[in-house]
Formats: structure tokens, sequence, C-alpha cells
């Protein structure tokens, strides 16, 4: 998923999301699962203490649909670099 520029999504310094990665994350998953309408209600993102062997990030999101039990996790294993595709597991 090519999220563009890290500093337009972490502010690195900080290590604190901005608000736009839900819509990149649910604009790249709707192009794939139209039927689901993602509600991000959870996110993790590795402190500076942490590790490599903890992932950067991981936002958990439900489909709001009344009728869909999905849940899904979005996992981003490395700090991603300025214009790098960064590849995001979805569960």
């Amino acid at each position: 998923m090519k999220l563009g520029s890290s500093k337009q999504t972490v502010s690195t310094s900080a290590y604190k999301l901005k608000p736009e990665y839900t819509d990149l994350f649910s604009n790249y998953f709707n192009k794939m699962n139209p039927q689901c309408i993602l509600t991000f209600h959870r996110r993790r993102l590795r402190g500076k203490d942490q590790g490599e062997n903890v992932a950067f990030l991981k936002a958990y999101a439900n489909c709001k649909r009344k009728d869909c039990t999905a849940h899904y996790v979005f996992t981003v294993r490395s700090e991603p670099l300025d214009e790098d595709n960064v590849p995001v597991t979805v569960k």
C-alpha cells in the first residue's frame, strides 16, 4: 500500500499518528472489500523504547454495518520511510 510520505501519516519525533491514517487504510481496503464500512476503534503504536520485534503499528477496525460482524487488524511491521510502499497486513 502506498501510504505516501511517513511525514503525512506519522510524526516520528513523538510517534503520534495523524488522523489521516484511518482514511488511507479505509480507502485502500474499500477497493478490495467494498461491502464493509470500517470504523477504527483502537490502535497501538510502538514506543521509542520498544525493540524492532514489536510491530510499528496495529490498528483495529470493525465493520459498522449492522448485519456484519467482521473485525480487522491492520499491521505495519516496521516504521515507514519517506515515499515508501508500506506493507500492511490485514487479518
